[in-house]
């Protein structure tokens, strides 16, 4: 009986793993991986241990290297691809698990570079809606603090047709973001919002 072994998630060449999907003639489990053209191709776990396949093998992916692996942009990507693609992945259900998907053109590394820019220090990928695909018109560099006022569990308090939230409404106003909570929830949102 072949060992079974788990390779999702792990980068070969060109290729980062993403799923298994069927076994070749001896047993051995088949693995759909996705390439930095942006390819996804079906490879045997022996071709990517042995180092036999280290890319789609297309034309265009031989032609070129995208040049970016172990750069800060490459390990943003990968993870943005794994979120969305990796079954097996603790956080995918936030992401791919509840229809989030990364764009056809940033499948390619070189293009998502070319379009998000060089990745500055201490920032992360952050989705400007988070119930939108990762895209170009979708997506920035954030400071960690500017992503923690982007996750779908903030409370967002539209008040004199300004809309912000629940922890920026407080530092506004001069107030604990706890204290400004037990108002937003027991008082009128009129009387919630006098400054302290």
């Amino acid at each position: 009986m072949p060992k079974i072994i788990n390779l999702i998630g792990d980068n070969f060449g060109k290729l980062i793993v993403l799923t298994k999907n069927g076994k070749d003639k001896c047993g051995n489990i088949k693995y759909d991986c996705l390439c930095t053209c942006g390819t996804i191709t079906n490879v045997p776990t022996q071709s990517l241990k042995n180092g036999a396949t280290k890319s789609c093998g297309q034309q265009k992916c031989k032609q070129s290297k995208h040049g970016f692996s172990n750069t800060p942009e490459y390990f943003s990507w990968r993870g943005m691809i794994r979120r969305c693609e990796d079954t097996t992945l603790s956080s995918y259900n936030n992401y791919g698990g509840r229809g989030i998907v990364v764009c056809q053109e940033w499948k390619n590394i070189a293009t998502f570079v070319k379009d998000m820019g060089p990745k500055p220090k201490y920032s992360t990928l952050d989705r400007i809606n988070n119930n939108k695909n990762y895209e170009k018109n979708n997506c920035k560099w954030s400071t960690p603090k500017e992503q923690s006022r982007n996750k779908r569990n903030n409370i967002n308090i539209t008040y004199n047709n300004k809309t912000m939230c629940l922890t920026d409404w407080a530092l506004s106003l001069n107030l604990s973001v706890s204290g400004f909570r037990y108002r937003f929830k027991h008082w009128h949102l009129n009387k919630a919002m006098i400054p302290k």
